[in-house]
């Protein structure tokens, strides 16, 4: 059902818990469903994963974002924004080794910094990404596992292909996101 009388919004629901990959999955599906059925196909290139318990906490570009992944596709594949005030050790040593990637910092402004990581916080992404994340989970059995912890370890194996980018300067990080811990795991003072 479209969002808010906004037709290219649409909001999917389950009626059963089916983790990120499942709701990804069910997505992509109605995705290829609605193009089979449609007399002029849309195209949906990119898809943002956003968790009800991560709003954002600072302003994001999202249009200077989009055009800077369909600038750079191949290296710039997944946008992770941190929940954390800093980042230690995690960054990616593949290009060079101060940890500096050929898209940190784009013509457009904006800034990333690849990691060793694979988190399925909020992120932007390709509808191809995904697609070849899910083949690589259903290959190895993997659709009703965690994509975390699927993917991080295949993350710091080969960070320089599934290592998520940072949105932002890897030194100067800061929280994009936070977390609303609504089932207050955490006390707060």
């Amino acid at each position: 059902q479209a969002y808010d009388g906004v037709p290219n919004i649409e909001i999917l629901a389950s009626s059963k818990h089916l983790h990120i990959a499942g709701s990804i999955r069910m997505a992509l599906q109605h995705l290829q469903e609605q193009n089979s059925s449609a007399i002029s196909p849309s195209t949906t290139e990119f898809i943002y994963v956003l968790q009800h318990d991560f709003p954002f906490a600072r302003r994001i570009d999202h249009l200077r974002l989009r055009q800077g992944m369909k600038d750079f596709p191949q290296q710039l594949r997944c946008i992770r924004f941190s929940k954390k005030k800093k980042n230690y050790g995690k960054k990616c040593f593949a290009y060079h080794k101060n940890g500096s990637s050929p898209v940190d910092t784009l013509p457009n402004g904006l800034h990333f910094s690849l990691t060793r990581l694979w988190s399925d916080n909020n992120h932007f992404t390709t509808v191809s990404y995904y697609q070849e994340l899910l083949q690589r989970m259903q290959s190895r059995n993997a659709l009703n596992m965690s994509m975390e912890k699927f993917f991080l370890p295949i993350a710091k194996r080969n960070c320089s292909f599934w290592g998520q980018h940072l949105y932002g300067k890897y030194e100067a990080a800061s929280r994009y996101i936070k977390h609303l811990d609504g089932r207050r795991t955490k006390e707060t003072g």
